[in-house]
């Protein structure tokens, strides 16, 4: 009887670290899911930054430059 026991509560106990660690997977396969999918956003942020279009804008915007041919016009907020 002392050793059912014995074995019930080492089996319960197995068990037991089983579905923790079950758990502990399931949580380390969504974060990298989640790592995964923002690996993918900052690949396309890099490509983005990296365009021509991006640096055009970027210019425009910040350091008021223009391409050749073009006028720059500057109005008072």
């Amino acid at each position: 009887m002392l050793l059912s026991g014995i074995v019930f509560f080492q089996i319960s106990e197995a068990y037991t670290k089983t579905l923790e660690k079950e758990q502990e997977l399931e949580a380390l396969n969504n974060e990298l899911v989640s790592e995964l999918e923002r690996k993918v956003e900052l690949e396309e942020m890099q490509y983005y930054i990296q365009s021509d279009e991006f640096i055009i804008k970027k210019a425009r915007n910040e350091f008021n430059l223009i391409q050749e041919g073009e006028i720059l016009f500057i109005t008072e907020e």
